[in-house]
């Protein structure tokens, strides 16, 4: 199993027991040890040590990929679900009546200019959930065509006499959003018994009936189901239902992981396909409070969702990473097909193109190397891993998620101080390690030494390929003369430099471009605005692209 599932820091209490002192005398000198202070132990600096120190003396690790193997796939997407104004409007007046005058000394500071805190919603997360809720329960909305067409094929098997069609869980956590999608269900389902509750009010001889019902009668098509409450340690959803919905993000990946488990689990004969719904603000003119709430609910969704695979990541790089792949790799004991897939995907690999998100760690694809756009194709790094991890899972994927998975097992082996230059950076598997090194010698700087950042400013030395690659269509890197510059915060006298130009059809009037992120550099705008200003120096910038 898994010894850690919300935190790599966790896991020391589990092996304390089993290999004593293996990580540290306390769980205080093993953060110390492996996590970086800055990130409040959260960031592993050591990953791959760490690896390598827990498969070789305290852990045999097993995926589901590899000791379940007939389980279906899952399949992992994400929705945005657009809130407006009017929706944001709707919360308001649905908790206005709720509003009650905050205690001075338990209120926030800010607490009478908002309303929503004065109903009890203080926190984003409820937010987010509510605002949701109420955009779901919309007609047209995405939740709701879903559900109606469930019923329409419930309809018709039952005018059959066919068997129901496969049914779906909907995840929440707070009691307003249960409350809100409760009757968003009954309604597009045209009856209010088709949806089955499970909640915290629930113990258990209730639970377990009302999971037999969700099971046995036909009408029962939708189970609204606590992700903290019933998320975990529930079984026989998965018999019945293929499909879940989060209509809230979990607190963390330990019930993210769990909440998905209901369905992906032994017993599970059909596809599995887990949706996760995301606040996104449709822009529009919107007055406060209503603009600030549609903000700040987008902005947490999309912290949450980050955080939650950022997580996920870093759990299985270090319990499922290099090592494991060495010792169960996709091509061993998979018979011929994982054999011809694997030479197939080596003679391919050469013309595949990808690059590896600098936000998300995503890997997506590309046509060429020189592509300034994405093809639409994105992997997620987790899902690739567990390609990786089992052989016939490899055998049965698409070809471009096992070309894919190659690319990003060649991007983990690379030294980690190498990402950073290399993400958003189309490259094909084989090309890897040259580009690597190519990015090393540019954040050289002009004396010799390593700077700390790898933005440069003024390269004295012709543009590597990785430069002309990045560089937009039409650009060209041409010589420029400056007077003085600052390297690593010391001044230096620069004679040249190599710059991207961007020249217009008539071959006049070249336009200098960012050297870092090629945007149009408003030189003659901040040599004009420097000679009018006295002294101030907030005023040298343009609009729509750099000063200087």
């Amino acid at each position: 199993g898994t010894p850690c599932t919300s935190r790599l820091a966790d896991m020391y209490h589990l092996l304390s027991l089993v290999r004593p002192g293996l990580l540290g005398a306390s769980k205080g000198d093993f953060r110390h040890s492996f996590f970086s202070s800055a990130s409040g132990g959260h960031v592993c600096r050591y990953p791959s040590q760490l690896e390598r120190v827990l498969h070789a003396f305290a852990m045999l690790r097993r995926t589901k990929a590899q000791v379940a193997a007939e389980l279906p796939p899952r399949n992992e997407l994400v929705v945005r679900v657009g809130v407006r104004r009017r929706h944001a409007d709707a919360l308001h007046g649905q908790l206005a009546e709720r509003q009650q005058p905050p205690d001075a000394a338990q209120a926030p500071p800010d607490a009478a200019a908002d309303p929503v805190s004065l109903a009890g919603v203080r926190t984003s997360a409820h937010r987010a959930g509510l605002l949701k809720a109420i955009a779901l329960h919309e007609s047209g909305s995405w939740l709701r065509v879903r559900l109606e067409a469930l019923r329409a094929a419930a309809d018709e098997a039952a005018r059959r006499g066919d068997s129901p069609p496969r049914k779906l869980l909907l995840f929440a956590h707070h009691i307003r959003v249960m409350d809100q999608l409760e009757v968003t269900a009954g309604e597009a389902l045209g009856d209010a018994e088709a949806c089955v509750r499970l909640d915290g009010t629930s113990d258990g001889p209730a639970k377990n009936a009302l999971i037999d019902r969700f099971r046995s009668e036909r009408r029962a098509l939708v189970a609204l189901v606590s992700t903290t409450a019933c998320g975990a340690g529930v079984n026989g959803f998965q018999t019945v239902a293929d499909q879940a919905f989060f209509c809230e993000l979990p607190q963390d990946q330990g019930w993210k992981g769990q909440a998905e488990a209901r369905l992906h689990r032994s017993g599970q004969s059909e596809p599995v396909t887990v949706v996760y719904l995301l606040a996104e603000w449709e822009r529009e003119a919107a007055a406060q409070p209503s603009a600030a709430l549609l903000r700040e609910c987008e902005r947490f969704d999309e912290r949450q969702w980050a955080t939650l695979r950022k997580t996920e990541e870093t759990i299985a790089s270090v319990v499922s990473g290099q090592v494991q792949r060495q010792a169960h790799p996709a091509g061993a004991g998979g018979g011929d097909s994982a054999a011809d897939a694997g030479d197939a995907d080596d003679a391919a690999s050469a013309t595949a193109f990808f690059a590896v998100s600098r936000h998300t760690r995503r890997v997506h694809a590309y046509s060429s190397r020189t592509s300034a756009r994405p093809t639409g194709e994105s992997f997620s790094a987790v899902d690739l891993l567990s390609l990786l991890d089992c052989a016939k899972a490899y055998a049965a994927a698409p070809a471009r998620a096992r070309l894919a998975a190659r690319f990003f097992e060649a991007w983990a082996e690379l030294p980690a101080q190498a990402w950073p230059r290399l993400h958003g950076v189309p490259s094909a598997r084989s090309g890897l390690r040259r580009l690597a090194k190519e990015a090393e010698a540019a954040a050289v700087s002009l004396d010799g030494r390593r700077e700390a950042s790898t933005l440069r400013c003024a390269p004295s030395r012709a543009p590597s390929a990785l430069e002309q690659a990045r560089a937009p269509r039409g650009a060209l890197w041409i010589r420029a003369a400056v007077e003085e510059g600052l390297i690593s915060g010391r001044s230096a006298q620069l004679e040249h430099h190599w710059q991207p130009a961007l020249f217009p059809d008539g071959g006049e009037g070249a336009q200098l471009l960012c050297v870092n992120c090629f945007a149009p550099l408003l030189m003659a705008e901040r040599a004009k605005r420097l000679s009018r200003a006295d002294g101030d120096e907030g005023e040298g910038e343009g609009e729509g692209g750099h000063s200087a």
